[in-house]
Order: C-alpha cells, then sequence, then structure tokens
C-alpha cells in the first residue's frame, strides 16, 4: 500500500525506497559489516639517540639538526593568511594581520621572516592600533639525529 504503517512488517518490501522509514525493520539487514581492523604497528625509527657521525653515515633515513632551540617571530593569535588569493582579500583580512608578499605574488602574516627579537615585537595591525607578533623562543624537535 502507498500509506505508511505504523506497525513493523516482517516481509520486506520489493521495491527499494528512496526515504528512510519511521519505523525500524524487524528483520536484520542482509550485508554484514567486517569486524574492525588494528592498526598497523608503527615503525620504531633507528635514528633518535644516535651520536652525530653514526647519524650521518645513515644519511638516507636520518638527518642532523644542529640548533637546539628556534627563535621564532609567532602572532599572538593564530591566523591563517594563505588562504587570502589576492591582494584585496589579502588587505580586508580579520585583524589586520596580513601583507601582500607582491614579488612572491602570497599572502603571509606580518610576523613571518621577522628574524630580530627588538623588530619583531613591535610590529603591529594595518591600523597601527595593537602589537600583533611575540617573539618566542623554542624547542628545536629535529635537535640532534632524528627521522627524514
Amino acid at each position: 500500500s502507498a500509506v505508511p504503517s505504523d506497525v513493523p512488517s516482517n516481509i520486506p518490501s520489493k521495491s527499494l525506497s528512496t526515504v528512510p522509514s519511521d519505523v525500524p525493520s524487524l528483520l536484520p539487514s542482509a550485508d554484514k559489516s567486517s569486524p574492525p581492523t588494528d592498526p598497523p604497528s608503527p615503525v620504531k625509527s633507528p635514528c633518535p639517540g644516535l651520536p652525530k657521525k653514526k647519524c650521518q653515515k645513515e644519511a638516507e633515513m636520518c638527518n642532523w639538526g644542529k640548533t637546539k632551540k628556534l627563535k621564532l617571530c609567532m602572532p599572538e593569535k593564530p591566523q591563517d593568511c594563505t588562504q587570502h588569493k589576492s591582494i584585496k582579500t589579502c588587505k580586508k583580512a580579520e585583524l589586520g594581520a596580513c601583507i601582500f608578499d607582491s614579488v612572491n605574488k602570497l599572502c603571509r602574516h606580518r610576523c613571518e621572516g621577522e628574524p630580530k627579537k627588538t623588530k619583531c615585537n613591535k610590529i603591529k595591525n594595518k591600523s597601527k592600533q595593537r602589537m600583533i607578533c611575540r617573539f618566542k623562543v623554542l624547542q628545536n624537535s629535529c635537535f640532534k639525529c632524528h627521522s627524514k
């Protein structure tokens, strides 16, 4: 019949429905899902802890990082300026923190590429109302021997 029933049926319909029923079927579905599989176990890297010379001998798998700490000019509030593809949208970006690099034709954050602490801590937004960058010293996760 064309009128939906309030009572579940024990007999499956012959035609497939495009609209799900409000009344659940009493029969289980024919297709059973397979049990979840275990994720592959991670392969342990041989690189961490190797002395410099051994690390350099394993050049195919390992890299040697020299600096213990990274000194970076970072935005106070994270903002993805790379999403803006034109000068117009870049300049109108929220917080006034984005600037268009005409050489590379890319929109970037005003903090990016500033190596000096004194300059970094003085960078202001487009309207020159507030400081938007902070100079931070971070641990380098690639210090000493690590996987490529």
